[in-house]
């Protein structure tokens, strides 16, 4: 028997446990919640329950497989602090608010944009202001002895091995503490005295070490099962969007849909992107910078539609409601989630009460931001659209339609960000016939395009 690949996906909103053949093809997958967890020192990450499920499954999935390698992939915005084999303090949900003091003296204190490639962002989505909270309310954790900060992926990587590292996709991802151009650590991560603690700086997909020997007896594992360091998850969705055996040699945009959007175009050029429109300078595992633009499209997306979020997923609108949907001032305005995407100084919401026309409406509206993106990042040629939102169909045809010169498609959940992952250890890895070219709404979507900027316009929040 052959070995098998194991690809955990530590998302924001869900973890996952694939497995994976030589060939690249998924054999089996687990999913499991990510509910919020609150702790006195604010909203954190639930990493006990997240650690408990993973031996768990792993320990159920090694009676199937047999698994011979592991590769995390994990959400940006996040970190660990770790020390004498343990973790010696919860980790801090990106969505914590820092106290408005605290956060207004880290701005003061900040680099430029041209600097970091960061824009500052809303509660702890710049990691450099997640740290500078931890230090200044917990004076006494950043002088444990032996501390070391870990990136998100690779606090997984620890976890399994025992060896830490830091990386730089995980790192570049707007964090304020690294700088894209420079391929080093910023000056603010110098003058916080926290590039000195992150652990070594490993290349995603490198070998770390071999599974702990108390995880190997727990989960029935081999001792011999090799753990790599991990990818920061959009990074592994680029790596995901070249993945594919009829886009080579094109240019390739990849949308990567799930609670973000976010744009990223890998030959694109980084000197034009706009920081004040939530544009951030991404980089590859080889720390090559990547202009790159985003906003919360699916948190907006439950917001918006609550529990009835499942019915984006339905058949599209006959022509009539369409027609008249369109003919219409958009009836959600940006932004939902202050301070996220292109349009994140507006005040946003529903123009009217939602009714049956809710979820077409909130196509249109995901439809018209991530419009906003791929014009941001020079998208061109092809835009791989995958993640969950892949499969709302109105979402794609009229992103098809306001983006006419280029080739949408969309990709099976095969084409993922453990998928991704997977190509980080196996580059020549390939995909066929996973891709389905989107067919754009037959309607021009001029009127409302100039309908939804009059809207932003007006809904503008002033400086």
């Amino acid at each position: 028997m052959r070995l098998s690949t194991a690809i955990l996906d530590v998302g924001k909103t869900h973890t996952k446990l694939s497995v994976w053949d030589a060939a690249g093809q998924r054999l089996e997958q687990a999913v499991r919640a990510n509910p919020p967890r609150f702790e006195p020192t604010g909203r954190v990450l639930d990493t006990d329950a997240i650690e408990a499920w993973l031996v768990a499954t792993l320990r159920e999935m090694a009676g199937r497989h047999r698994i011979g390698r592991i590769m995390p992939v994990a959400h940006g915005a996040a970190a660990a602090c770790i020390a004498s084999g343990r973790r010696v303090a919860p980790v801090p949900d990106y969505e914590d608010n820092l106290p408005p003091a605290l956060s207004e003296t880290y701005d003061t204190m900040r680099d430029p944009f041209a600097t970091n490639g960061s824009p500052a962002l809303p509660g702890g989505l710049n990691l450099g202001r997640q740290l500078f909270g931890l230090a200044v309310r917990q004076p006494d954790l950043m002088d444990t002895p032996g501390l070391q900060i870990v990136t998100w992926p690779e606090y997984w990587t620890w976890f399994l091995c025992g060896v830490a590292a830091s990386e730089r996709s995980s790192l570049g991802c707007h964090t304020d503490l690294w700088s894209p151009v420079a391929d080093d650590y910023s000056p603010l991560a110098g003058r916080l005295g926290l590039a000195e603690r992150f652990a070594p700086l490993r290349r995603a997909g490198e070998v770390a070490g071999t599974l702990r020997p108390d995880l190997a007896e727990e989960t029935g594992l081999s001792r011999d099962v090799v753990v790599h360091v991990g990818v920061h998850d959009s990074n592994a969705g680029l790596q995901a969007g070249h993945g594919h055996r009829e886009l080579a040699g094109r240019p390739v945009t990849v949308l990567s849909t799930g609670t973000w959007f976010i744009a990223m175009h890998a030959g694109g050029d980084i000197a034009g992107l706009a920081g004040a429109r939530d544009c951030t300078v991404n980089v590859t595992p080889s720390g090559r910078p990547v202009p790159s633009a985003r906003f919360m499209g699916g948190r907006e997306a439950e917001i918006l539609m609550g529990e009835t979020v499942c019915d984006l997923f339905t058949p599209a609108p006959g022509a009539d409601a369409l027609a008249g949907l369109l003919a219409a001032e958009p009836l959600i305005a940006p932004a939902v989630v202050k301070g996220s995407g292109p349009y994140g100084q507006h005040q946003g919401g529903w123009r009217h009460a939602p009714d049956a026309r809710a979820a077409s409406a909130v196509q249109l509206y995901l439809a018209m931001n991530a419009d906003a993106l791929l014009r941001l990042v020079g998208a061109e040629g092809a835009v791989v659209v995958e993640g969950r939102f892949a499969g709302a169909r109105l979402f794609v045809e009229a992103l098809a339609a306001l983006q006419p010169r280029l080739d949408i498609l969309t990709c099976t959940e095969d084409g993922d960000a453990a998928f991704g992952a997977l190509r980080c250890l196996d580059p020549a890895i390939k995909l066929e016939g996973r891709l389905k070219a989107v067919d754009p709404l037959p309607v021009d979507m001029t009127g409302y395009r100039q309908a939804w900027r009059e809207l932003a316009e007006r809904t503008r929040i002033p400086a």
